[in-house]
């Protein structure tokens, strides 16, 4: 007969114990998939995996009400942004307010739409417009508005199914926009319009005045982001040379600024020579990473001469949004379809916080003057 030794039968309990907790930390993750992709309101792809895994997808309205609630205090909402910038200071700098000033503001800001998105060549003229000079009726804040330093975030989302990018985010604390850059990069129109707006504000020649080195361009982690942007496929739109938009901070905040494309003295036909839209190059986008380590609010540790901030060091967007605001960026839309259209709702809330945070970001390191401004 065949006997078990001692040796024998404790291996066999080992093998045991550990598949039985190989199967209980498979089914606790499994647990926690399911429970995230129900708080991110996933419910088609939490089913099919319920079913995958021989589990139960329960989700009720009950389930529904309490995830919001949740979602709204954890993460940054849309309607929330008036209330940020009354509360952190960030529009007036030093010049204070009153209380006409912020209840204009916060009527204005809770008005404001989540942003379509913008697809043809008059559209991102009047959209660009409209953040570099907000809509406001209310002269003194109109006025305190123009007078602060012009700081613009952006941001691109991209999928797999193409070597560019689905979509530019430019924001300014006030506006914020949503450009269709493949829908305008396969007309003439479209890839002008976005060498006089887009490549001009990423080269720097935005402004023709000297009063352009007031605004910044920031961007978060931004070398994939910009690198998206060049290789976004395009028709070549021609280049006028010896032509140049007369577009000054002057024009801009008194609401005669225009991007019109103008002809050549003769209305001759343009020149055939042509280049991308992005051509101009990328030198006034900065990344929001390198002002935040500067950040003197918190604890440095000295780095080859400079001082890099221990708190915020390695920190994603969301997670230093949560620092600056009290509050995370919901991130649930990341791995969406954003080449797909139309754009869902969830998708432009998201597109959009993820550039307005960044422009949010730095302005408050510069009026809460932890920063040094060059």
């Amino acid at each position: 007969t065949f006997t078990t030794t001692d040796d024998e039968r404790k291996t066999a309990d080992a093998i045991e114990k550990a598949s039985e907790v190989k199967q209980s930390g498979q089914v606790a993750i499994r647990i926690w998939a399911l429970s995230e992709l129900r708080r991110a309101r996933e419910h088609d792809g939490g089913k099919r995996l319920a079913d995958i895994w021989n589990m139960e997808y329960q989700y009720n309205t009950t389930d529904a009400k309490k995830d919001e609630e949740e979602r709204k205090l954890t993460y940054l909402q849309w309607d929330e942004m008036s209330d940020l910038i009354i509360r952190e200071g960030l529009l007036w700098n030093s010049n204070g307010s009153d209380d006409s000033d912020v209840s204009l503001l916060a009527v204005t800001q809770k008005h404001q739409d989540i942003p379509a998105l913008v697809s043809d060549a008059d559209g991102l003229h009047k959209a660009f417009q409209e953040m570099l000079l907000p809509d406001c009726a209310n002269t003194s804040l109109r006025h305190k508005i123009q007078n602060q330093p012009l700081v613009i975030g952006f941001d691109t989302e991209w999928g797999d199914d193409n070597p560019g990018t689905g979509l530019l985010q430019l924001s300014t604390i006030h506006k914020s926009i949503l450009i269709d850059v493949p829908a305008l990069s396969m007309s003439i129109d479209g890839a002008t319009a976005l060498r006089n707006t887009v490549g001009r504000l990423f080269a720097g020649t935005l402004f023709e005045d000297s009063n352009s080195s007031n605004m910044m361009l920031v961007g978060f982690e931004i070398k994939e982001d910009l690198s998206r942007l060049a290789k976004s496929p395009c028709v070549f739109p021609p280049i006028r040379r010896s032509v140049h938009i007369p577009l000054t901070t002057a024009t801009v905040k008194s609401g005669t600024a225009t991007f019109p494309e103008k002809k050549n003295k003769n209305n001759a036909s343009p020149s055939s020579s042509s280049s991308h839209w992005l051509s101009m190059g990328t030198s006034a986008a900065y990344d929001l990473k390198s002002f935040i380590a500067q950040d003197t609010s918190t604890e440095g540790v000295a780095n080859g001469g400079s001082t890099i901030n221990s708190k915020l060091n390695g920190l994603g967007l969301s997670r230093c949004t949560q620092y600056y605001f009290g509050k995370r960026l919901d991130k649930s839309e990341q791995c969406s379809h954003w080449t797909q259209r139309p754009l869902t709702h969830d998708q432009r809330v998201y597109a959009a916080l993820d550039a307005w945070i960044c422009a949010a970001i730095y302005t408050k390191l510069i009026t809460k003057r932890n920063i040094k401004q060059d």
